[in-house]
């Protein structure tokens, strides 16, 4: 139990009961992780207040959670609309919310991010789209918060390249809004995580992936976008943007390629995996 609590610690995140047992690293019954959790309380090394759990000491974190998740509580219907907006767009196979939005972890500057998948040799061309419509989402509402599409993959390239806690948990805590049978096939091309999380809903699932039935107009107007007309405009629109991001949002995190473009420039991972490394390395110690 100590284990999923100290990881959130890092962020000063408390944690329900049941988001203890889904980011617990072994399997375990509800009754179980109730059980053991009363009895660390009792033992006075984690802390409960209002249903939420923290290691002893950093019960201040509760109070932080409460606002964070009444301003995430103000995102989620733009998130959910835009998020549906976007999933309309051809090419589009998978629209999930990311990052701290999906946790409702939201501070008072938070971007609603978003993780895509588009289809191979339309993701530059069909991320053209997207822009637009995030531009047209910001008109004349200029404190609202950010569309973020900061991550984008192709159905050849959804394993994720980075196969540590960080990313198992950006991978187990994605909010799908759009395309949930592209989401299964995600989840079984990253199935590594289940070693991680073996409680998590989404990674024990034993149903095949299987690739969605398309709207008889979608595929249609998706078979007369697939020419050699906007096969020219997708290799010049990756050529440009790929030169242009790399020297404006270049980094360690950063990916850009046909079928990838990973914009994380904030070094988020990097960060969580150093002070996760020094908290792990402060447990060892004998001071």
């Amino acid at each position: 139990m100590e284990a999923a609590l100290s990881y959130f610690e890092v962020f000063e995140w408390p944690l329900t009961a049941f988001e203890v047992r889904k980011f617990l690293p072994v399997l375990a019954e509800n009754i179980e992780v109730d059980h053991t959790l009363r009895r660390l309380v009792d033992s006075g090394r984690v802390e409960e207040i209002d249903g939420l759990f923290v290691l002893a000491g950093a019960g201040g974190h509760i109070e932080r959670r409460r606002a964070c998740e009444d301003r995430a509580a103000r995102l989620w219907p733009r998130a959910r609309r835009w998020g549906w907006a976007i999933g309309k767009l051809p090419f589009v196979r998978m629209v999930a919310v990311s990052g701290s939005l999906a946790v409702d972890a939201v501070d008072e500057d938070a971007d609603i991010d978003f993780f895509l998948i588009i289809d191979d040799g339309r993701l530059w061309s069909t991320r053209a789209a997207v822009i637009g419509l995030v531009r047209l989402a910001s008109l004349g509402r200029p404190k609202c918060a950010v569309l973020c599409p900061n991550f984008i993959v192709a159905p050849s390239s959804m394993e994720m390249a980075d196969h540590d806690q960080y990313t198992a948990h950006e991978i187990a805590q994605l909010v799908v809004l759009h395309g949930e049978r592209f989401a299964a096939a995600f989840i079984e091309q990253n199935s590594w995580i289940a070693d991680l999380f073996p409680n998590h809903p989404d990674v024990t699932s034993t149903n095949p992936a299987r690739w969605p039935p398309m709207h008889p107009v979608r595929r249609s107007i998706e078979r007369v976008l697939r020419c050699r007309a906007v096969d020219r405009f997708e290799r010049w629109e990756q050529a440009r943007k790929i030169s242009q991001l790399i020297d404006e949002h270049g980094g360690d995190e950063c990916r850009y390629t046909a079928s990838v473009c990973k914009g994380h420039a904030d070094g988020h991972r990097g960060r969580a995996n150093a002070l996760l490394a020094e908290q792990a390395s402060a447990r060892r110690s004998p001071l």
